[in-house]
């Protein structure tokens, strides 16, 4: 796919800001560019991970990033690797995690993201959240 211009925010933040973000089906997890990940929740990873990209260039994560990317018109809530700037050419890249997760497809052809599994996409993006009592426990 190339490149275009995405909406994320703070998961528990209303105003959004543009990005630049790329879905990329050959990148098992997803990367940020640590100036992008300005203002998100970040954590810090227990050993940092290397990230190796084209060419064999290798960089390295220390900490995530949670953040909301809109996705088809719906927010989604992501988790990525903080990376250093220059280990990426797009502010953000969303791997093959973010698609399985919420069902999603790379349609090449169209350079577009396409719902796989509607029902899936429409559980995974709603608000609510199901807890189940357990057994014997009536709900209240």
């Amino acid at each position: 796919m190339k490149p275009e211009s995405m909406a994320i925010r703070q998961w528990y933040g209303a105003r959004s800001r543009r990005v630049i973000g790329l879905f990329d089906t050959g990148s098992e997890d997803g990367l940020i560019r640590r100036s992008a990940a300005r203002g998100l929740a970040r954590a810090k990873l227990p050993t940092a991970v290397s990230v190796i990209g084209i060419g064999g260039a290798v960089s390295k994560a220390e900490e995530s990033a949670v953040l909301l990317v809109r996705a088809l018109g719906k927010w989604c809530r992501y988790a990525a690797l903080v990376v250093p700037d220059r280990a990426l050419d797009v502010d953000l890249l969303i791997g093959e995690d973010f698609l399985s997760r919420f069902g999603l497809i790379v349609d090449v052809r169209k350079n577009a993201v396409e719902v796989a599994y509607p029902e899936h996409f429409r559980r995974m993006t709603r608000r609510a959240v199901f807890v189940a009592s357990p057994r014997g426990t009536p709900p209240r």
